[in-house]
């Protein structure tokens, strides 16, 4: 890439250098950033795209090895690679694989991990940043007992196999599970203890090998208990070094309370539990969620009262929940089971809803929208999209993740009937979708444009230390940043926000010095 110390003044006065343009051209008053080959381009955002499933012949779960169950996807870091779990015949398996930004699938055989799962639905995965690996929980089922108990225990991963380490054992009587990192090495875990159904998290050390480190004690997140059928989840907020729980209580109303670790093998403290909405949603269909680096919001999945899937927003004030919006994702059909959704937020600002809609007769759906912070309100801007093209009796178990610029889905499939999409029962596929990245790169926004040029032309760029006079609607005395998708504002709380400089006048900005 182009130096620019090599190019720009060392600041003051007014900074104007011509520079070429790329093969679009730049209009004026667009910030700008310059080209490995010395080119200028407007500041933008690459489009969304949705590649679908994966509909290669090899499918991501091969046949016969499905029923029913909950998926969970993990994106491991430091191979670029996705693992999703789930499980089957009370043991849990596993695929892993890697895709390209063409939607180039490369996928693994099944591996498996520990048996005799009291529920196949009852795992939880996790992977850890700081160490590069990651944690599991089941529910070990005893022979001859209608109770379980709590397994846990470490995963390490090595280009697509994964090593489940010695489950350690927690409470005898205890039913789901979650397991979630902070990406420095702690992992929090939620589950209920039965038959009393109450919600209870200990935390644990995920050490550079070896298993478990300084167990906790256990701390009960709310008193009047959970709810058997439920799903715990949990989302890491890292400007708050909290975890959002969520959860159900006796009354079968979602509930979400907030979670500090205290230090190692230190029980964790528990905050007061809120509703995620009101009190009589969801009716028993767990949220799920997911933290949003671009608004500092806490975005929501779930069920509400009429059952169709809905997504909530919110922001937290370190201590408390406030939900401030809901919209519903799709009211034309509703959402048959309780564990089939998940969203995840993007950090190009993009979230993205997945769901299962009505018994066995309508594909799963993806939707794409924006949140942006001051928001009560989701601005769709894609889908909804079919996870699949069989709508002939499937049933869809979900999991996405996060990595590399791209989500990648994966879905369970029961398919009860033959069809021309999945002609075997049982199977899996995964998909898909390329997130919007800007061209903007933290290190190469050059200045704006001092009027328009043509592709391929040569124009003026006000650098840093100059004045750009071509602006509109400027409020005098505001800071302006550059965002992500290349336009201009007062916002200074998306990640892809960078200072540009200060508004003189409504049509003029002081672009900072190159060297502050």
């Amino acid at each position: 890439m182009t130096n620019l110390s090599e190019l720009l003044p060392a600041g003051g006065g007014q900074n104007n250098v011509d520079f070429t343009a790329d093969s679009t051209g730049v209009n004026s008053g667009k910030p700008c950033i310059i080209n490995s080959d010395g080119t200028i381009s407007e500041v933008a955002m690459s489009a969304l795209t949705n590649y679908g499933l994966d509909q290669s012949a090899n499918a991501l779960i091969a046949a016969g090895n499905v029923s029913g169950n909950m998926g969970q996807m993990v994106y491991v870091r430091k191979e670029d690679r996705y693992y999703f779990f789930w499980g089957y015949s009370a043991q849990i398996k596993y695929v892993s694989f890697t895709v390209n930004d063409a939607g180039t699938f490369a996928i693994s055989g099944i591996g498996t991990g520990p048996s005799n799962l009291y529920s196949n639905k009852y795992c939880s995965f996790c992977y850890d940043h700081h160490t590069g690996r990651g944690a599991y929980t089941y529910n070990y089922a005893y022979a001859g007992y209608s109770s379980s108990q709590l397994y846990y225990g470490t995963l390490d991963f090595n280009n697509g196999s994964v090593t489940f380490g010695s489950a350690q054992s927690g409470n005898y009587y205890s039913i789901g599970g979650y397991c979630c990192s902070d990406n420095k090495g702690n992992i929090l875990f939620a589950y209920e203890q039965y038959p009393f159904n109450l919600p209870y998290v200990f935390s644990a050390v995920l050490p550079s090998s070896g298993g478990l480190a300084n167990i906790s004690g256990e701390n009960n997140l709310e008193s009047n208990g959970g709810y058997w059928h439920t799903h715990y989840h949990i989302e890491y907020i890292p400007p708050e070094d909290k975890f959002q729980v969520v959860h159900s209580n006796s009354s079968n109303v979602g509930r979400t309370t907030f979670v500090t670790l205290t230090g190692a093998g230190s029980t964790p403290s528990v905050g007061s539990a809120g509703n995620i909405w009101n009190s009589s949603e969801p009716t028993g269909h767990l949220p799920y969620l997911s933290y949003d680096p671009v608004s500092t919001y806490m975005l929501f999945i779930y069920n509400n009262s009429s059952n169709y899937p809905a997504a909530v927003c919110g922001y937290t004030n370190y201590s408390f929940w406030n939900p401030i919006g809901q919209t519903v994702i799709e009211s034309t059909t509703t959402s048959s089971n309780q564990w089939t959704k998940d969203v995840k937020a993007h950090e190009s600002g993009n979230v993205a809803f997945t769901y299962e809609r009505s018994t066995n007769t309508l594909p799963s759906r993806v939707k794409i929208a924006t949140f942006t912070y001051g928001s009560t309100s989701f601005n769709w801007q894609a889908g909804p999209w079919n996870l699949y093209s069989d709508a002939t009796a499937t049933t869809v178990r979900l999991g996405a993740g996060i990595g590399n610029g791209r989500m990648a889905y994966a879905a369970c499939m029961d398919n009860y009937q033959t069809s021309t999409a999945f002609p075997s029962n049982n199977m899996g596929k995964a998909g898909l979708i390329k997130m919007p990245a800007s061209n903007k790169d933290g290190t190469n926004l050059l200045g704006l444009a001092a009027g328009a040029i043509g592709a391929g032309q040569s124009g003026t760029v006000n650098i840093w230390g100059s004045r750009n006079e071509v602006q509109t609607g400027l409020t005098a005395g505001s800071d302006y940043y550059v965002q992500g998708d290349g336009t201009i504002s007062t916002d200074s709380t998306s990640s892809s926000a960078e200072l540009i400089g200060q508004a003189i006048s409504t049509t003029q900005i002081n672009i900072r010095d190159y060297n502050k």
